[in-house]
Protein backbone atom coordinates (compact mmCIF):
# COMPACT_ATOMS: atom_id res chain seq x y z
CA UNK A 1 0.00 0.00 0.00
CA UNK A 2 1.29 3.43 -0.97
CA UNK A 3 1.15 6.10 1.72
CA UNK A 4 1.02 9.84 1.10
CA UNK A 5 3.61 11.08 3.64
CA UNK A 6 2.83 14.76 3.09
CA UNK A 7 -0.85 14.78 3.84
CA UNK A 8 -3.70 12.62 4.96
CA UNK A 9 -3.65 9.00 3.75
CA UNK A 10 -5.75 6.06 4.95
CA UNK A 11 -6.20 2.47 4.00
CA UNK A 12 -8.33 -0.43 5.16
CA UNK A 13 -7.88 -4.17 4.63
CA UNK A 14 -11.52 -5.18 4.85
CA UNK A 15 -13.31 -6.76 1.93
CA UNK A 16 -16.66 -5.78 0.48
CA UNK A 17 -18.97 -8.43 -0.89
CA UNK A 18 -19.07 -6.29 -4.03
CA UNK A 19 -15.29 -6.12 -4.40
CA UNK A 20 -14.06 -9.62 -3.60
CA UNK A 21 -12.51 -10.78 -6.85
CA UNK A 22 -11.82 -14.45 -6.13
CA UNK A 23 -8.07 -14.36 -5.59
CA UNK A 24 -8.34 -11.44 -3.14
CA UNK A 25 -9.98 -8.14 -2.47
CA UNK A 26 -9.83 -5.53 -5.20
CA UNK A 27 -8.09 -2.26 -4.38
CA UNK A 28 -9.31 1.09 -5.70
CA UNK A 29 -6.93 3.96 -6.44
CA UNK A 30 -8.18 7.39 -5.31
CA UNK A 31 -6.45 10.63 -6.37
CA UNK A 32 -7.59 14.06 -5.20
CA UNK A 33 -5.55 17.09 -4.22
CA UNK A 34 -8.29 18.45 -1.90
CA UNK A 35 -7.84 17.18 1.68
CA UNK A 36 -11.53 17.57 2.54
CA UNK A 37 -12.53 15.57 -0.53
CA UNK A 38 -10.02 12.87 0.36
CA UNK A 39 -11.34 12.60 3.91
CA UNK A 40 -14.89 12.40 2.57
CA UNK A 41 -13.93 9.66 0.12
CA UNK A 42 -11.98 7.76 2.80
CA UNK A 43 -15.03 7.83 5.07
CA UNK A 44 -17.27 6.46 2.32
CA UNK A 45 -14.82 3.69 1.40
CA UNK A 46 -14.33 2.75 5.04
CA UNK A 47 -18.08 2.53 5.47
CA UNK A 48 -18.37 0.33 2.37
CA UNK A 49 -15.45 -1.90 3.48
CA UNK A 50 -13.59 -1.35 0.20
CA UNK A 51 -9.79 -1.54 -0.04
CA UNK A 52 -8.19 1.63 -1.39
CA UNK A 53 -4.99 3.62 -1.77
CA UNK A 54 -5.41 7.36 -1.39
CA UNK A 55 -3.11 10.00 -2.94
CA UNK A 56 -3.10 13.77 -3.01
CA UNK A 57 -0.74 13.85 -5.97
CA UNK A 58 -1.32 12.34 -9.44
CA UNK A 59 2.42 11.90 -9.96
CA UNK A 60 2.66 9.68 -6.84
CA UNK A 61 -0.33 7.68 -8.00
CA UNK A 62 1.32 7.26 -11.40
CA UNK A 63 4.51 5.96 -9.80
CA UNK A 64 2.45 3.40 -7.84
CA UNK A 65 0.89 2.12 -11.07
CA UNK A 66 4.27 1.96 -12.80
CA UNK A 67 5.67 0.06 -9.80
CA UNK A 68 3.12 -2.69 -10.44
CA UNK A 69 0.21 -1.93 -8.12
CA UNK A 70 -2.97 -3.46 -9.49
CA UNK A 71 -5.93 -1.08 -9.55
CA UNK A 72 -8.99 -2.33 -11.48
CA UNK A 73 -10.75 0.95 -10.62
CA UNK A 74 -9.21 4.44 -10.53
CA UNK A 75 -11.03 7.49 -9.15
CA UNK A 76 -9.22 10.71 -10.00
CA UNK A 77 -10.04 14.35 -9.59
CA UNK A 78 -9.91 16.26 -12.87
CA UNK A 79 -8.39 19.60 -11.87
CA UNK A 80 -5.11 19.17 -9.96
CA UNK A 81 -1.78 21.06 -9.98
CA UNK A 82 1.20 19.69 -11.94
CA UNK A 83 -0.38 16.49 -13.33
CA UNK A 84 -4.17 16.67 -13.68
CA UNK A 85 -6.66 13.84 -14.01
CA UNK A 86 -6.73 13.89 -17.82
CA UNK A 87 -2.95 13.59 -18.03
CA UNK A 88 -2.99 10.68 -15.57
CA UNK A 89 -5.75 9.07 -17.60
CA UNK A 90 -3.78 9.36 -20.84
CA UNK A 91 -0.69 7.90 -19.17
CA UNK A 92 -2.69 4.95 -17.87
CA UNK A 93 -4.26 4.29 -21.26
CA UNK A 94 -0.84 4.41 -22.92
CA UNK A 95 0.50 1.64 -20.69
CA UNK A 96 0.69 -1.95 -21.87
CA UNK A 97 -1.22 -3.37 -18.91
CA UNK A 98 -2.60 -6.90 -18.73
CA UNK A 99 -5.91 -5.39 -17.69
CA UNK A 100 -7.90 -2.24 -18.46
CA UNK A 101 -8.64 -0.14 -15.37
CA UNK A 102 -12.06 1.46 -15.09
CA UNK A 103 -11.19 5.16 -14.91
CA UNK A 104 -13.74 7.47 -13.23
CA UNK A 105 -13.18 11.21 -13.25
CA UNK A 106 -14.28 13.27 -10.24
CA UNK A 107 -15.25 16.78 -11.35
CA UNK A 108 -17.37 19.79 -10.68
CA UNK A 109 -17.25 20.62 -14.40
CA UNK A 110 -20.66 20.14 -15.97
CA UNK A 111 -20.31 21.55 -19.48
CA UNK A 112 -20.75 19.03 -22.30
CA UNK A 113 -17.40 19.97 -23.86
CA UNK A 114 -15.57 18.80 -20.73
CA UNK A 115 -17.45 15.51 -20.64
CA UNK A 116 -16.65 14.93 -24.32
CA UNK A 117 -12.98 15.74 -23.67
CA UNK A 118 -12.86 13.23 -20.83
CA UNK A 119 -14.54 10.48 -22.83
CA UNK A 120 -12.24 11.08 -25.80
CA UNK A 121 -9.26 10.76 -23.47
CA UNK A 122 -10.48 7.33 -22.34
CA UNK A 123 -12.62 7.97 -19.26
CA UNK A 124 -15.24 5.33 -18.50
CA UNK A 125 -17.47 7.35 -16.19
CA UNK A 126 -17.87 10.61 -14.26
CA UNK A 127 -18.91 11.46 -10.72
CA UNK A 128 -19.92 15.03 -10.11
CA UNK A 129 -18.74 16.94 -7.05
CA UNK A 130 -19.86 17.27 -4.33
CA UNK A 131 -19.82 13.49 -4.07
CA UNK A 132 -22.94 11.65 -2.90
CA UNK A 133 -22.16 8.35 -1.19
CA UNK A 134 -25.09 6.44 -2.76
CA UNK A 135 -24.16 7.56 -6.27
CA UNK A 136 -20.49 6.69 -5.69
CA UNK A 137 -21.44 3.26 -4.41
CA UNK A 138 -23.66 2.57 -7.45
CA UNK A 139 -21.01 3.68 -9.94
CA UNK A 140 -18.34 1.61 -8.20
CA UNK A 141 -20.54 -1.45 -8.45
CA UNK A 142 -21.08 -0.77 -12.18
CA UNK A 143 -17.34 -0.36 -12.67
CA UNK A 144 -16.70 -3.59 -10.80
CA UNK A 145 -19.16 -5.46 -13.00
CA UNK A 146 -17.27 -4.24 -16.05
CA UNK A 147 -13.97 -5.30 -14.48
CA UNK A 148 -15.37 -8.77 -13.81
CA UNK A 149 -16.60 -9.00 -17.39
CA UNK A 150 -13.19 -7.93 -18.67
CA UNK A 151 -11.47 -10.57 -16.55
CA UNK A 152 -13.92 -13.24 -17.71
CA UNK A 153 -13.38 -12.19 -21.32
CA UNK A 154 -9.62 -12.31 -20.80
CA UNK A 155 -9.82 -15.86 -19.44
CA UNK A 156 -12.07 -16.90 -22.31
CA UNK A 157 -9.69 -15.34 -24.82
CA UNK A 158 -6.78 -17.23 -23.28
CA UNK A 159 -8.75 -20.47 -23.48
CA UNK A 160 -9.69 -19.74 -27.11
CA UNK A 161 -6.09 -18.89 -27.94
CA UNK A 162 -4.89 -22.16 -26.43
CA UNK A 163 -7.58 -24.09 -28.31
CA UNK A 164 -6.65 -22.32 -31.55
CA UNK A 165 -2.98 -23.17 -31.03
CA UNK A 166 -3.83 -26.84 -30.57
CA UNK A 167 -6.15 -26.75 -33.58
CA UNK A 168 -3.48 -25.13 -35.76
CA UNK A 169 -0.99 -27.80 -34.72
CA UNK A 170 -3.51 -30.52 -35.60
CA UNK A 171 -4.31 -28.90 -38.94
CA UNK A 172 -0.62 -28.49 -39.70
CA UNK A 173 -0.07 -32.18 -38.99
CA UNK A 174 -3.05 -33.08 -41.17
CA UNK A 175 -1.73 -30.85 -43.97
CA UNK A 176 1.65 -32.58 -43.84
CA UNK A 177 -0.07 -35.97 -43.91
CA UNK A 178 -2.15 -35.02 -46.96
CA UNK A 179 0.93 -33.60 -48.68
CA UNK A 180 2.69 -36.93 -48.12
CA UNK A 181 -0.05 -38.64 -50.15
CA UNK A 182 0.96 -36.71 -53.27
CA UNK A 183 3.79 -38.23 -55.34
CA UNK A 184 7.12 -36.46 -55.56
CA UNK A 185 9.29 -38.68 -57.74
CA UNK A 186 9.40 -39.46 -61.45
CA UNK A 187 8.20 -42.82 -62.64
CA UNK A 188 10.67 -43.39 -65.50
CA UNK A 189 13.20 -41.53 -67.61
CA UNK A 190 10.74 -40.88 -70.42
CA UNK A 191 8.39 -38.75 -68.31
CA UNK A 192 9.26 -35.97 -65.87
CA UNK A 193 6.75 -34.64 -63.36
CA UNK A 194 6.93 -31.53 -61.20
CA UNK A 195 4.29 -30.01 -58.97
CA UNK A 196 3.34 -27.13 -56.72
CA UNK A 197 0.47 -27.03 -54.22
CA UNK A 198 -0.35 -23.98 -52.08
CA UNK A 199 -3.59 -24.25 -50.07
CA UNK A 200 -5.21 -20.95 -49.09
CA UNK A 201 -5.81 -22.41 -45.62
CA UNK A 202 -4.01 -25.09 -43.62
CA UNK A 203 -5.90 -27.70 -45.61
CA UNK A 204 -7.14 -27.43 -49.16
CA UNK A 205 -9.31 -29.27 -51.64
CA UNK A 206 -6.75 -29.34 -54.47
CA UNK A 207 -5.12 -32.65 -55.26
CA UNK A 208 -2.83 -34.07 -57.91
CA UNK A 209 -1.24 -37.43 -58.53
CA UNK A 210 0.29 -39.82 -61.04
CA UNK A 211 0.55 -43.57 -61.12
CA UNK A 212 2.24 -46.10 -63.38
CA UNK A 213 -0.40 -48.61 -64.54
CA UNK A 214 1.84 -50.60 -66.89
CA UNK A 215 5.37 -50.17 -68.21
CA UNK A 216 4.04 -47.86 -70.90
CA UNK A 217 0.85 -46.36 -69.48
CA UNK A 218 0.95 -43.74 -66.71
CA UNK A 219 -2.16 -42.10 -65.27
CA UNK A 220 -1.98 -38.52 -64.00
CA UNK A 221 -4.66 -36.22 -62.70
CA UNK A 222 -5.53 -33.01 -60.94
CA UNK A 223 -8.63 -32.41 -58.81
CA UNK A 224 -10.22 -29.31 -57.27
CA UNK A 225 -12.91 -29.96 -54.66
CA UNK A 226 -15.48 -27.23 -54.11
CA UNK A 227 -14.95 -25.20 -50.97
CA UNK A 228 -11.89 -25.00 -48.74
CA UNK A 229 -10.62 -26.27 -45.42
CA UNK A 230 -11.27 -29.56 -43.68
CA UNK A 231 -14.38 -30.76 -45.60
CA UNK A 232 -12.70 -30.21 -48.97
CA UNK A 233 -9.46 -31.85 -47.78
CA UNK A 234 -11.27 -34.93 -46.47
CA UNK A 235 -13.21 -35.24 -49.69
CA UNK A 236 -10.09 -34.95 -51.83
CA UNK A 237 -8.36 -37.64 -49.76
CA UNK A 238 -11.31 -39.97 -50.45
CA UNK A 239 -10.97 -39.36 -54.18
CA UNK A 240 -7.23 -39.91 -54.00
CA UNK A 241 -7.82 -43.27 -52.28
CA UNK A 242 -10.08 -44.34 -55.15
CA UNK A 243 -7.56 -43.29 -57.80
CA UNK A 244 -4.47 -44.69 -56.11
CA UNK A 245 -5.66 -47.82 -54.31
CA UNK A 246 -9.01 -48.65 -55.78
CA UNK A 247 -12.53 -48.60 -54.36
CA UNK A 248 -12.91 -51.52 -51.97
CA UNK A 249 -12.12 -54.63 -53.99
CA UNK A 250 -12.81 -52.90 -57.30
CA UNK A 251 -9.87 -51.23 -59.05
CA UNK A 252 -10.97 -48.01 -60.71
CA UNK A 253 -8.22 -47.33 -63.23
CA UNK A 254 -7.64 -50.77 -64.71
CA UNK A 255 -8.93 -54.32 -64.94
CA UNK A 256 -6.79 -57.39 -64.46
CA UNK A 257 -8.17 -60.48 -66.23
CA UNK A 258 -7.85 -64.06 -65.03
CA UNK A 259 -5.07 -64.78 -67.51
CA UNK A 260 -3.03 -61.84 -66.18
CA UNK A 261 -3.86 -59.46 -69.02
CA UNK A 262 -4.32 -55.85 -67.89
CA UNK A 263 -6.94 -53.63 -69.52
CA UNK A 264 -6.54 -49.90 -68.91
CA UNK A 265 -9.85 -48.13 -68.39
CA UNK A 266 -10.35 -45.14 -70.66
CA UNK A 267 -10.21 -41.69 -69.02
CA UNK A 268 -13.88 -41.08 -69.90
CA UNK A 269 -14.86 -44.32 -68.14
CA UNK A 270 -12.87 -43.42 -65.02
CA UNK A 271 -14.46 -39.97 -64.71
CA UNK A 272 -17.96 -41.30 -65.42
CA UNK A 273 -17.54 -43.96 -62.71
CA UNK A 274 -16.38 -41.34 -60.20
CA UNK A 275 -19.45 -39.28 -61.05
CA UNK A 276 -21.73 -42.28 -60.50
CA UNK A 277 -20.09 -43.30 -57.21
CA UNK A 278 -20.03 -39.94 -55.52
CA UNK A 279 -23.53 -38.96 -56.59
CA UNK A 280 -24.83 -42.26 -55.18
CA UNK A 281 -22.80 -42.39 -51.97
CA UNK A 282 -22.64 -38.81 -50.74
CA UNK A 283 -25.66 -36.82 -49.61
CA UNK A 284 -23.89 -33.46 -49.77
CA UNK A 285 -23.51 -30.46 -52.03
CA UNK A 286 -19.77 -31.03 -52.51
CA UNK A 287 -18.57 -31.63 -56.04
CA UNK A 288 -15.23 -31.49 -57.80
CA UNK A 289 -13.60 -30.68 -61.11
CA UNK A 290 -10.75 -32.70 -62.54
CA UNK A 291 -8.50 -33.49 -65.44
CA UNK A 292 -7.68 -37.18 -65.75
CA UNK A 293 -5.26 -38.42 -68.41
CA UNK A 294 -3.17 -41.34 -69.61
CA UNK A 295 0.21 -40.97 -71.31
CA UNK A 296 1.94 -43.64 -73.34
CA UNK A 297 5.60 -43.16 -72.42
CA UNK A 298 6.75 -44.97 -75.58
CA UNK A 299 5.10 -42.63 -78.08
CA UNK A 300 4.00 -39.50 -76.14
CA UNK A 301 0.31 -39.98 -76.84
CA UNK A 302 -1.97 -38.44 -74.18
CA UNK A 303 -5.65 -39.31 -73.70
CA UNK A 304 -7.41 -36.69 -71.58
CA UNK A 305 -10.85 -36.28 -70.01
CA UNK A 306 -11.70 -32.78 -68.82
CA UNK A 307 -14.46 -32.52 -66.19
CA UNK A 308 -15.16 -28.86 -65.48
CA UNK A 309 -11.48 -28.18 -64.77
CA UNK A 310 -9.41 -25.43 -66.45
CA UNK A 311 -8.08 -26.46 -69.85
CA UNK A 312 -4.52 -27.87 -69.72
CA UNK A 313 -1.82 -25.92 -71.49
CA UNK A 314 0.51 -27.71 -73.90
CA UNK A 315 3.89 -26.08 -74.51
CA UNK A 316 5.52 -27.06 -77.79
CA UNK A 317 9.28 -27.04 -77.38
CA UNK A 318 10.10 -26.85 -81.11
CA UNK A 319 7.95 -23.77 -81.79
CA UNK A 320 8.02 -22.24 -78.27
CA UNK A 321 4.23 -21.91 -78.48
CA UNK A 322 1.31 -22.85 -76.23
CA UNK A 323 -2.14 -24.25 -76.90
CA UNK A 324 -5.18 -24.93 -74.72
CA UNK A 325 -6.51 -28.49 -74.62
CA UNK A 326 -10.25 -29.06 -74.15
CA UNK A 327 -13.16 -26.74 -73.55
CA UNK A 328 -14.66 -27.55 -70.16
CA UNK A 329 -17.04 -30.42 -69.56
CA UNK A 330 -19.23 -31.21 -66.58
CA UNK A 331 -17.95 -31.24 -63.01
CA UNK A 332 -18.03 -34.56 -61.14
CA UNK A 333 -20.75 -35.42 -58.58
CA UNK A 334 -22.95 -32.61 -59.85
CA UNK A 335 -25.14 -33.98 -62.66
CA UNK A 336 -26.17 -37.62 -62.95
CA UNK A 337 -26.68 -37.43 -66.72
CA UNK A 338 -23.26 -35.87 -67.38
CA UNK A 339 -21.55 -37.08 -70.55
CA UNK A 340 -17.77 -36.81 -70.75
CA UNK A 341 -15.51 -36.56 -73.77
CA UNK A 342 -11.95 -37.64 -74.50
CA UNK A 343 -9.24 -35.52 -76.11
CA UNK A 344 -6.06 -36.89 -77.64
CA UNK A 345 -2.82 -34.90 -77.59
CA UNK A 346 0.33 -36.03 -79.35
CA UNK A 347 3.50 -34.80 -77.64
CA UNK A 348 6.88 -34.46 -79.31
CA UNK A 349 10.14 -34.88 -77.44
CA UNK A 350 10.58 -32.00 -74.97
CA UNK A 351 6.93 -30.92 -75.01
CA UNK A 352 5.30 -30.05 -71.70
CA UNK A 353 1.76 -30.33 -70.39
CA UNK A 354 0.54 -28.10 -67.53
CA UNK A 355 -2.48 -28.94 -65.40
CA UNK A 356 -3.51 -26.15 -63.02
CA UNK A 357 -6.34 -25.12 -60.70
CA UNK A 358 -8.62 -22.13 -61.15
CA UNK A 359 -6.94 -20.52 -58.14
CA UNK A 360 -4.28 -19.33 -60.59
CA UNK A 361 -6.33 -17.87 -63.42
CA UNK A 362 -8.98 -16.43 -61.07
CA UNK A 363 -6.46 -14.70 -58.78
CA UNK A 364 -7.43 -11.02 -58.65
CA UNK A 365 -5.15 -8.02 -58.65
CA UNK A 366 -5.64 -6.37 -55.25
CA UNK A 367 -5.83 -2.90 -56.80
CA UNK A 368 -7.81 -3.39 -60.02
CA UNK A 369 -9.73 -6.62 -59.21
CA UNK A 370 -8.73 -7.87 -62.68
CA UNK A 371 -8.11 -11.62 -62.82
CA UNK A 372 -4.76 -13.16 -63.68
CA UNK A 373 -6.32 -15.03 -66.59
CA UNK A 374 -5.27 -17.91 -68.80
CA UNK A 375 -3.60 -15.63 -71.37
CA UNK A 376 -1.22 -14.26 -68.75
CA UNK A 377 -0.52 -17.84 -67.60
CA UNK A 378 0.33 -18.90 -71.15
CA UNK A 379 2.61 -15.91 -71.58
CA UNK A 380 4.45 -16.73 -68.33
CA UNK A 381 4.98 -20.34 -69.43
CA UNK A 382 6.36 -19.19 -72.79
CA UNK A 383 8.58 -16.57 -71.13
CA UNK A 384 10.39 -19.30 -69.21
CA UNK A 385 10.13 -22.01 -71.85
CA UNK A 386 13.88 -22.58 -71.88
CA UNK A 387 13.84 -23.49 -68.17
CA UNK A 388 13.06 -26.86 -66.62
CA UNK A 389 9.45 -27.50 -65.58
CA UNK A 390 10.16 -27.02 -61.86
CA UNK A 391 11.52 -23.55 -62.51
CA UNK A 392 8.58 -22.72 -64.76
CA UNK A 393 5.90 -23.56 -62.18
CA UNK A 394 7.78 -21.67 -59.47
CA UNK A 395 8.00 -18.64 -61.77
CA UNK A 396 4.27 -18.92 -62.44
CA UNK A 397 3.53 -18.89 -58.71
CA UNK A 398 5.80 -15.87 -58.19
CA UNK A 399 4.00 -14.11 -61.03
CA UNK A 400 0.59 -14.82 -59.48
CA UNK A 401 1.74 -13.46 -56.11
CA UNK A 402 3.12 -10.33 -57.77
CA UNK A 403 -0.15 -9.90 -59.61
CA UNK A 404 -2.08 -10.24 -56.36
CA UNK A 405 0.23 -7.79 -54.59
CA UNK A 406 0.90 -10.32 -51.81
CA UNK A 407 1.13 -14.07 -51.23
CA UNK A 408 -2.19 -14.40 -49.39
CA UNK A 409 -4.44 -16.61 -51.51
CA UNK A 410 -8.22 -16.56 -51.84
CA UNK A 411 -8.21 -20.04 -53.35
CA UNK A 412 -5.96 -23.09 -53.44
CA UNK A 413 -3.24 -22.98 -56.09
CA UNK A 414 -1.97 -26.20 -57.67
CA UNK A 415 0.10 -26.95 -60.76
CA UNK A 416 1.11 -30.34 -62.12
CA UNK A 417 3.61 -30.19 -64.98
CA UNK A 418 4.67 -33.06 -67.24
CA UNK A 419 7.48 -33.27 -69.78
CA UNK A 420 7.81 -36.09 -72.27
CA UNK A 421 11.44 -36.71 -73.13
CA UNK A 422 10.78 -39.08 -76.04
Amino acid sequence: MRVDSREFCVSVALRSRYFNFGAGAVKVLIVDDDIIARRHLAHIFDTLNINYDLYADAAQAWRAIVAGEHYPIILSDWLMPEMDGIELLKKVRSMDLKYRPQFILLTALTDTEYLVKGLNAGADDFIRKPIIAEELHARLQAAMRLSRLQLTLKHHNIALSDALTHLEKDLDSAAKLLASLMPKYNINDDIEFSSLCKPCQFLGGDLYGYRALTKRQTAFYQIDVSGHGVPAALFSSMINHDLVRGHGEQELLLQELADGEIIINAPVSVVAELNRRYLAELASDIYFTMNYALIDSACGRVRLCQAGHPSPICYRQQTASTELIGDGGFAVALVAEAVYEERVVQLSAGDRLFLYSDGIIEAENSATRVRYGVERLQAEIKRHGACDITTIINKVYESVCQWRGHDQLDDDVTILALQWNG
